[in-house]
């Protein structure tokens, strides 16, 4: 049987009552592991609520991703990295990604708002090395306009084929900030397939096996 996890859930401020809905909504949906996803400067109130679930026996984990607008960005990866947490990056620029992906990350967020790539061959060839993946927040495509989606579809696809071709894992989140927006396993994973044009049994490992694999790799879940 598969276990199912998504590993990004977001809360404005990191409301309690906001993550205990988002907690109790992804428990219903049948979710094996929830992360509570928050910027760097939240992360001691996210971790702190997280630990309050994790000694109730929950599967629950702090997910932090960290938006790459320029060089000085970086130095905060080096700080992040040494916590028990899901790490990911959201670089803006191409350039920022070949960087990133020399640091220890978990993910590297494929963005909606942009004009041009951000993962090309070269981050390929150094983030297999590492045991990185390539994330898609699914909340983020379903909330866009027709001509912007289609347009961010564009070259998503073509980086997922890049990273495919490398052997790096696609990693699906919902991104949902409220309990609507918490999709069942199954329907995340046939909108994966279909928005994204990958095979269905890579739909269904990008919110599994592979983020399973990494959660246990980061020591969050054995």
């Amino acid at each position: 049987m598969r276990k199912y996890v998504d590993l990004k859930l977001w809360s404005s401020k990191s409301n309690e009552d906001e993550l205990t809905a988002l907690f109790h909504a992804g428990i219903e949906m049948g979710f094996w592991a929830l992360g509570f996803a928050c910027l760097p400067e939240e992360v001691e109130k996210i971790q702190n609520f997280v630990k309050n679930l994790t000694s109730e026996g929950k599967r629950v984990f702090t997910s932090v991703e960290l938006v790459l607008q320029n060089p000085p960005a970086l130095r905060t990866i080096s700080k992040l990295s040494k916590k028990k947490l899901f790490l990911s990056v959201a670089p803006l620029t191409l350039e920022m990604a070949r960087r990133a992906v020399k640091l220890r990350v978990d993910s590297l967020v494929l963005p909606i708002n942009r004009n041009r790539l951000v993962f090309d061959s070269v981050c390929a060839k150094e983030f297999s090395k590492r045991g990185g993946a390539v994330e898609v927040r699914l909340v983020d495509l379903l909330k866009s306009g027709r001509r912007k989606l289609l347009r961010a579809l564009r070259m998503i696809r073509l980086e997922i084929r890049i990273a495919r071709k490398y052997g790096i894992p696609l990693l699906v989140s919902s991104g949902a900030t409220k309990p609507v927006e918490i999709l069942d396993p199954i329907v995340m994973a046939s909108i994966a397939e279909t928005l994204l044009k990958i095979p269905k049994e890579a739909a269904l490992n990008s919110i599994s096996d592979y983020p399973c694999s990494i959660l246990e790799k980061e020591g969050l879940f054995g």
